[in-house]
């Protein structure tokens, strides 16, 4: 314990969350986090986790024992048709007996000469702050966009007076409003054949194949998504994944061809419905990506200026990485862990 106003030395060393023990390390979370680790989380962000191989984890070492840890998940970026490394922050933490002390400063610090690209999102006001003052850039626009579907309804639900539908998943209605969709159980070569054909259309996009998809919306063990194509002459031309929580309906990650004329504008309006129909009142999307923006807005969607800070360290290329509205970021359903 750093006790007397002492500072303990520090040193940083990476940690192999597969081999070696964890005990330290979920007391520290509890400590952190107030709630014990979830195991089915643990096991399907970390073991399961199709990138496990790439996942970076780094803790502090003071008076031989890890009193910080910081974890780095891979999350590659297509930018102008170049695979580029980038990793996703997530699960940092310091002991509660060594805070105040730079601590997680210095991991930072470390990671930065480790990672060329880095992306936080979700961070609270005072890692924000910091994650400022060691050279991390704001990636704008990255604010939320909201669709009301209905403000009474959502008046009378806040006072209890209104309560969401309950009962098995809803199904695809003719009143969603846009033809061709079809629900998707999984991932597939489809969607793999789809992906690379799209992608080079944006001028950057998260690398996401069909393992990826379906580790992060099939397997998660703490989430329930909705996935649709849409088929035009037998092969996709979009992909949308969506999340209804009570009221709140979520565009959660979606990726067009940009060839299509009506796109992404028929899929949004497939969202709504289908939303609509399930029982929400209304509908959020996370996206940093002009074009989609737009299209958000002409489709009744209006900026709520909440913003999940979302930021880059990237000292040779930040123009191009922070530069939101170029590249395709989307994730609505409030779950700051991934891109």
């Amino acid at each position: 314990m750093a006790v007397n106003n002492i500072t303990p030395e520090v040193s940083w060393r990476s940690f192999d969350f597969r081999s070696e023990p964890l005990t330290e390390l979920r007391s520290m979370y509890e400590l952190t986090y107030g709630a014990k680790v979830d195991e089915s989380v643990w096991e399907w962000k970390y073991v399961k986790n199709p990138d496990v191989g790439g996942i970076r984890m780094i803790v502090a070492v003071a008076d031989k024992r890890i009193v910080g840890a910081t974890t780095r998940m891979p999350a590659d970026i297509l930018v102008n048709n170049e695979v580029r490394k980038a990793y996703f922050n997530v699960d940092s933490m310091v002991h509660p007996d060594f805070r105040r002390l730079g601590i997680m400063q210095s991991l930072y610090g470390y990671t930065a000469s480790m990672m060329p690209i880095q992306y936080s999102k979700g961070t609270n006001p005072g890692m924000y702050g910091l994650l400022k003052k060691i050279g991390y850039r704001d990636v704008l626009p990255n604010t939320f966009m909201v669709k009301y579907l209905s403000i009474p309804k959502l008046l009378l639900n806040k006072i209890r007076v209104y309560s969401a539908r309950t009962g098995a998943p809803p199904e695809v209605r003719d009143d969603c409003g846009e033809k061709g969709f079809i629900r998707a159980e999984r991932f597939g070569p489809e969607f793999d054949e789809f992906r690379s054909r799209v992608s080079p259309g944006f001028g950057g996009v998260p690398v996401k194949d069909s393992e990826r998809m379906n580790w992060r919306y099939n397997a998660i063990p703490h989430r329930q998504y909705h996935v649709f194509y849409r088929k035009k002459g037998g092969r996709i031309v979009s992909v949308v994944v969506m999340r209804i929580k009570e009221v709140s309906g979520s565009i959660v990650d979606i990726l067009w061809d940009r060839a299509e004329g009506d796109e992404p504008q028929s899929t949004i309006r497939f969202c709504a419905g289908f939303l609509k129909s399930s029982g929400a009142l209304k509908i959020t999307c996370w996206a940093t990506l002009d074009d989609l923006r737009a299209c958000l807005r002409r489709n009744g969607f209006i900026d709520n200026n909440e913003t999940p800070r979302f930021s880059v360290f990237a000292p040779n290329g930040m123009d191009v990485f922070a530069n939101g509205g170029k590249i395709h970021f989307v994730e609505g359903d409030g779950d700051s862990e991934y891109l």
